[in-house]
């Protein structure tokens, strides 16, 4: 393909933040609930990192579908925001296609809203990363 395509290391960031690292089949098997769970416009999932506990909190609300709400046991590095709002759908993608057999690493930028990365926490190779910005609170 001949195109002139924009520089994508421009929304990569060159610093993060934090690190959470997650069991990517317990993440998978949660972000597929929060799908089906969300509101149908928006899949708009919260995340609410529980520091004492090492642990988040995924939730849903929808006017027609009820809220739901599910906790996994991650661990964290660096400054990791207490909540953050990311399209389920977007990031089931980004964690499917991230070849992550059993761990995720979801790398926080610098401030909200900036980008998050998501790729396979047990593999140096940087080949394949997901960005995915979080929507606003």
């Amino acid at each position: 393909l001949e195109a002139d395509f924009p520089d994508y290391t421009q929304v990569v960031p060159t610093t993060w933040a934090g690190s959470v690292r997650i069991e990517a089949e317990l993440l998978r098997a949660a972000l597929k609930l929060a799908v089906k769970s969300a509101d149908d416009s928006h899949k708009t999932v919260r995340f609410v990192f529980v520091f004492e506990d090492g642990a988040v909190v995924l939730s849903t609300h929808s006017a027609e579908k009820g809220d739901w709400a599910t906790t996994i046991p991650v661990v964290t590095t660096g400054r990791v925001p207490g909540e953050i709002k990311m399209n389920a759908g977007f990031m089931l993608r980004a964690v499917e296609t991230s070849g992550a057999a059993s761990r995720v690493l979801w790398r926080l930028g610098q401030g909200a809203p900036s980008p998050t990365a998501i790729r396979d926490a047990e593999s140096d190779d940087a080949a394949f990363l997901s960005i995915v910005m979080p929507l606003r609170l």
